[in-house]
């Protein structure tokens, strides 16, 4: 809280705060006799120079109490506040309320961890004030040239999250990032059936060195499903790929048998559908699989879910492609017969 008085004098500003304490418009508790005394005491630079003496006397605001830690927690609420590209930096105006909040604010490195791309003078100060800190990257559709974006790729060792419209791919993309942990690329918007409107993730991403990679989205890019990235995932979403870079279900298959720990699996006009496909060796139990969500023709749901073995609590959410009533059959007796569903 800022205490400001028209006095120049010191004595008149000693004697505003003193009267300001008793009465209790500011402070409203019972130590204001030790606070009068204080200010009595107060250090004589304090009084001759107006910018210090706020400082000093907002030192005694009940606010002023919070411990660094709490304010500091309070400010990552808010920048969760903001989630559109537009307003990702209206959360800095709580920086500025005073100068211990800004100074708080400024020594928490993990609160300038999420880059606003699109703002390259900002994505640089938030580089420098992040310290060592991991990194949140998220590029939208609506940010124009993605300034800001070559500067965070230049830190990809501390890159922990990244959300990008890929226009193109560069050599940035070729550095090791072994932070990262969540990974969401998609190729932006136009017609699903328009090759434009895809791009293939090269097989040298990050040099293949994502040992905590934990949850791949991808939309609207094809790649190769033998991927070292598709390991040890816990959280997998592919949807809306082009018909002729679909992975078929044996590297659906392949990709689950790498990743026991899976728990979501979303596919979303994926899979090449064939009836030339390899039938698993063995069922693929998945124990903690808790959600599954397909848009893809009953056959292929069908094939996908009679051999994986998964908890009777796992929630389906299917939408399937009938092109015969005959399809349906083998997925209806797969629910008859199959694992219970709650």
């Amino acid at each position: 809280m800022d205490l400001r008085s028209d006095e120049s004098v010191p004595s008149a500003r000693r004697c505003r705060a003193r009267k300001l304490v008793k009465q209790g418009s500011v402070y409203g508790d019972h130590s204001a006799n030790n606070r009068v005394e204080q200010i009595n005491e107060a250090p004589s630079e304090y009084m001759e120079h107006p910018h210090r003496w706020r400082i000093w006397l907002n030192t005694f605001a009940p606010v002023s109490r919070l411990p660094p830690e709490l304010l500091v927690e309070v400010f990552v609420l808010c920048t969760r506040g903001y989630c559109h590209p537009s307003a990702d930096l209206d959360w800095i105006k709580v920086t500025h309320v005073c100068h211990n909040w800004r100074q708080v604010a400024l020594r928490a490195a993990h609160l300038w961890t999420r880059l606003p791309i699109g703002n390259e003078r900002w994505v640089i100060e938030m580089l420098l004030r992040s310290n060592n800190a991991p990194l949140v990257v998220l590029c939208h559709h609506d940010h124009e040239g993605f300034t800001g974006l070559d500067a965070a790729l230049q830190n990809l060792d501390r890159v922990r999250e990244l959300s990008t419209v890929v226009p193109h791919w560069n050599a940035q993309w070729s550095s090791p990032a072994p932070l990262l942990e969540v990974l969401r690329v998609t190729t932006g918007v136009g017609p699903l059936t328009s090759p434009k409107s895809h791009m293939t993730i090269p097989r040298d991403l990050f040099r293949g060195t994502t040992p905590s990679l934990r949850t791949i989205h991808i939309n609207r890019c094809s790649a190769d499903w033998t991927s070292p990235f598709f390991c040890c995932l816990t959280h997998l979403n592919i949807s809306e790929i082009l018909r002729a870079s679909r992975p078929t279900l044996d590297e659906i298959f392949k990709i689950l048998q790498r990743c026991p720990e899976l728990e979501t699996l979303f596919l979303h006009q994926c899979i090449h559908s064939s009836e030339d496909w390899r039938v698993p060796s063995q069922t693929i139990i998945l124990p903690r699989l808790a959600r599954v969500d397909m848009n893809a023709p009953s056959r292929d749901c069908h094939n996908l879910l009679h051999h994986i073995d998964f908890p009777p609590t796992t929630s389906l959410s299917l939408r399937m492609k009938i092109d015969d009533v005959a399809d349906t059959k083998p997925f209806l007796s797969y629910l008859t017969h199959g694992p219970p569903l709650v």
